[in-house]
């Protein structure tokens, strides 16, 4: 049985992920969301603001970094299809669930067999990009629970790859279909 704890945490991150739509424009975000924060997430930069937006994919993968990722894609952020064929070709690595991963690992969260959210292993916890909101540091599971609650550790890909790689799979860079 899941921590009462846990389920309270996961349901306020709920509420203010729903609220988390002014997250872009940092004022509201600072006047709304911010002070909502439960007790022990970290915010590790507030939005940016509409400019320079990406998503948690585009940060665990390391191509928030390229300037040219901004202009190759149509809004800085990288969907689930594209992890899904970088997991399918074998470039997206597991890492060995009987060992412990470390600091600069990817974890990548499933929630009905689809990749909803990614971070990167920081020591004990996780640093992640909440869509065009804040980069926070935070436990495992804190975070909403439609990112689901199976999460999965990848090595890292090597940074002089990453790009090449978002080239050769962009055509699967598309926002996946609304389930009905």
């Amino acid at each position: 049985m899941e921590d009462i704890q846990i389920v309270e945490r996961r349901r306020i991150l709920d509420d203010l992920e729903v609220r988390g739509l002014c997250w872009p424009d940092p004022s509201l975000y600072f006047e709304d969301v911010k002070k909502g924060l439960p007790k022990g997430i970290e915010i590790l930069q507030a939005p940016q603001g509409r400019v320079w937006q990406y998503n948690c994919f585009s940060f665990a993968l390391g191509l928030h970094v390229y300037p040219e990722f901004y202009k190759t894609s149509k809004d800085g952020y990288v969907y689930s299809p594209f992890v899904d064929k970088l997991f399918q070709e074998g470039r997206l690595v597991p890492f060995p669930v009987e060992k412990n991963p470390s600091t600069g690992h990817i974890v990548m969260y499933k929630f009905g067999g689809e990749f909803k959210h990614g971070g990167v292993v920081d020591k004990d916890k996780v640093i992640s990009k909440w869509s065009g909101g804040p980069l926070l540091r935070h436990d495992i599971l804190d975070v909403p629970t439609r990112y689901g609650d199976e999460f999965l550790y990848f090595f890292p890909i090597p940074q002089e790859q990453i790009f090449d790689l978002y080239q050769q799979y962009k055509a699967f860079n598309f926002p996946p279909s609304p389930r009905v």
